[in-house]
């Protein structure tokens, strides 16, 4: 695969792609998944995935007949899955097989990472069509670092076509990656896919946070007056100088006044944290309980806080540069500042869902994102076609008001045709931009398949105009000033802006819709092409609203690997005014001390993939709360300490020792715990702890979540 990338970049992106409009298979391309134990144990030759645990479980006698591997299209959605390729059906049959060749010994699953919103998605299927079965024909489930609350990871790629290894290369090497396949290339690809999106974080602000609180707060990011709640903080630069390193990822671009102007931005991030913070806690001061509720703080903590906030109110002032009068507006100005609804305003609830400061000179502006309010604005970037994909492929989408940002979509793409004589389909300043249709109002591609700005960049009725540069699908279009349409420099961030603080403040305090709103009430999803309530097909599962099956025999193994940093949050900065790549993490942005690197806020534990909150939580409070878990079925923990060697022969890969989040599937104490499991010696497996994941858990209100 990865040759066939280097040989020919066109041919490899043209077939990696999925058709945008069905999550399957574009028109003359056929792409199928490998079969069996030989397509899971090497990724390429050397380097293994499975391997070693096949090899552990062959010890106990397991072969090619009672060992069976189920592999899939890892692109695919999961309604697809089973539309395309039948693969639920495939799997139940597996599993019923083995049931009967070994005269009633129930098979154990075993899944990882992606693997675990697959296997969620199968016994939620496979219980509505047969209620009973996963009790009958399953011994249980071993989920391996599995991210069942989501990840930030899965955000970053559709938004801006960057992660943290994207942004983190050396300056020589980010400029060639860009070169050849550029983050609006990378968009442009990822956004045709549907497993990021199953992958989005669910549970809204009540899970992961909001602009003054994360329940997986630790001391590192507290200490620099930062929140993982602000999931991203997005900062609107007028420095050109700025924008242009932070894009091309070269730091010998950036000025003196930039580097004044990023020190100053990451000052004021914290401090804005902690005044939104004391501005809320202002509006609950009287109500403890009802705090110490909805941030799942403990009395002593809050106490703290207080006294934290109120000595540093002082410097909070000066840091802002601003009269007391600009943070005590009226509630009209404060819901346009903070994203806040009227109604939370007046309930003095404080959960805010974004919130937006201007910094001293009132040119740039801060504007920090929750996890919903981040999704809707992936959803305003992108355009029309990834936000109906959104509202099928998201399990999540349900509490988010995708139908606003629809009908601006299709509002937008209307002005558009009507404007548009000629045919060029070029899209306008405050126009719907971002999709990947490519099929212009006459028919007509206005490039070839593989360049981002044609056939990758358009929604229905509008094929992307270029904004600017190459054209041929070897860079990223408008990382040059020469062609394209003049009108698509225009800045649509107000448009986007506005559109998106409208969508915000017809939400819920936690991001949930409410009635009321200009759309007429909660209508959140359009129907056309849904899948969702049909007895038969395969949707995602929301792990926080749908109950696990009952299913009293059945055990839940939830392993994973902990202590290595992992990508929480993101510092954006806008770097251009429209298209896929509008905004970049911004990688001159470090702030080591608190784990913020290359733009990239760091949690201290996780699996270097997955946060801890994904990890454990909802296994050690989700699922064991009745609500979840209806019929008591037992959940069992277990961490597993990252211990690389690190010796000068050492592998390079750590050793029986790494837990990170490919290396888990050869971890020595993890391969021992799943061979008792298959060995038929997992009763009564005692729980693992060395994180504080069960404090994090507590904090979440999973009864609310319902």
């Amino acid at each position: 695969m990865a040759q066939t990338l280097l040989a020919d970049r066109a041919c490899w992106m043209r077939h990696m792609k999925l058709d945008p409009a069905t999550g399957s298979d574009p028109p003359g391309i056929k792409l199928r998944a490998a079969k069996a134990l030989e397509a899971v144990d090497y990724f390429v030759p050397g380097y293994w995935v499975f391997s070693k645990m096949v090899e552990s479980l062959a010890d106990l006698g397991y072969d090619n007949n009672n060992l069976v591997a189920v592999p899939y299209d890892w692109r695919l959605p999961l309604s697809v899955m089973e539309s395309r390729d039948g693969y639920f059906t495939r799997v139940k049959q597996e599993v019923e097989m083995q049931y009967q060749l070994s005269q009633g010994i129930k098979p154990v699953m075993v899944s990882h990472s992606y693997g675990a919103q697959v296997a969620l998605a199968f016994v939620d299927w496979v219980d509505r069509q047969n209620p009973g079965w996963v009790d009958k024909y399953m011994k249980g489930y071993v989920n391996l670092a599995g991210p069942m609350l989501g990840l930030p990871k899965a955000l970053s790629p559709l938004l801006s076509g960057e992660t943290r290894e994207t942004v983190d290369m050396m300056a020589g090497l980010a400029v060639l990656v860009e070169q050849y396949l550029g983050k609006q290339s990378r968009a442009a690809l990822f956004r045709t896919w549907g497993s990021p999106m199953a992958m989005l974080p669910v549970g809204g602000p009540k899970v992961w946070g909001n602009a003054t609180f994360a329940p997986d707060d630790d001391p590192q990011v507290i200490a620099a007056g930062r929140t993982y709640g602000g999931l991203i903080a997005l900062v609107r630069s007028a420095d050109a100088k700025l924008r242009d390193a932070v894009r091309r990822n070269d730091s010998s671009l950036i000025s003196n006044d930039s580097l004044s102007f990023l020190t100053t931005t990451l000052s004021n991030w914290g401090n804005m944290v902690k005044n939104l913070g004391s501005r809320a806690e202002r509006d609950d001061n009287d109500d403890d309980d009802n705090d110490e509720s909805r941030t799942g703080r403990s009395n002593e903590s809050t106490a703290d806080n207080k006294t934290d906030r109120s000595s540093k109110k002082n410097e909070q002032n000066e840091t802002f540069s601003s009269t007391e009068a600009s943070h005590s507006v009226d509630a009209e100005a404060e819901a346009e500042q903070y994203l806040l609804s009227k109604e939370q305003q007046e309930q003095g609830s404080g959960e805010a869902t974004a919130a937006a400061i201007k910094l001293p000179g009132g040119r740039e502006q801060v504007r920090f994102l929750d996890v919903h309010s981040a999704i809707l604005s992936l959803a305003m970037t992108a355009g029309e076609q990834l936000t109906l994909n959104l509202q099928r492929w998201f399990a999540g989408a349900d509490s988010l008001n995708l139908s606003h940002v629809l009908a601006h979509h299709r509002k937008a793409a209307s002005q558009v045709n009507t404007e548009s004589k000629s045919g060029t389909c070029g899209v306008q300043s405050g126009k719907a931009a971002g999709d990947y249709n490519g099929v212009c109002q006459d028919g007509e591609s206005s490039s070839s398949d593989d360049s981002p700005t044609s056939a990758d960049a358009a929604g229905p009725g509008v094929a992307g105009g270029s904004s600017g540069g190459s054209s041929d699908g070897t860079g990223d279009p408008g990382d040059s000033n020469q062609g394209g349409n003049s009108a698509s420099s225009s800045d649509t961030s107000d448009t986007s802006d506005g559109m998106l603080e409208d969508v915000v403040g017809n939400s819920g305090g936690d991001g949930s819709c409410q009635g009321g709103g200009k759309g007429g009430g909660c209508a959140t999803r359009d129907t056309e092409g849904d899948t969702r309530g049909r007895e038969h097909e395969v949707h995602p599962v929301n792990p926080v609203t749908t109950p696990l099956p009952k299913a009293p025999n059945f055990k839940l193994y939830c392993f994973y690997g902990i202590g290595v940093p992992t990508e929480r949050c993101y510092h954006y900065l806008k770097t251009r005014p429209n298209g896929a790549t509008e905004w970049s993490i911004n990688n001159m942005a470090n702030d080591p001390k608190s784990g913020l690197m290359s733009g990239v806020q760091l949690s201290p534990n996780g699996d270097g993939t997955v946060p801890l909150l994904s990890l454990g939580a909802l296994c050690a409070g989700g699922w064991k709360t009745r609500r979840l878990n209806p019929s008591g079925m037992e959940v069992v923990v277990k961490e597993y300490p990252n211990n690389p060697d690190t010796g000068l022969l050492s592998d390079a890969r750590g050793g029986p020792g790494a837990s990170t989040h490919v290396e888990i599937l050869g971890n020595e104490p993890m391969l021992l715990d799943l061979m008792k499991i298959a060995a038929g010696q997992g009763d009564g497996m005692e729980e693992v702890y060395h994180s504080d994941i069960r404090k994090i858990a507590s904090r979440i209100p999973w009864d609310e979540l319902g």
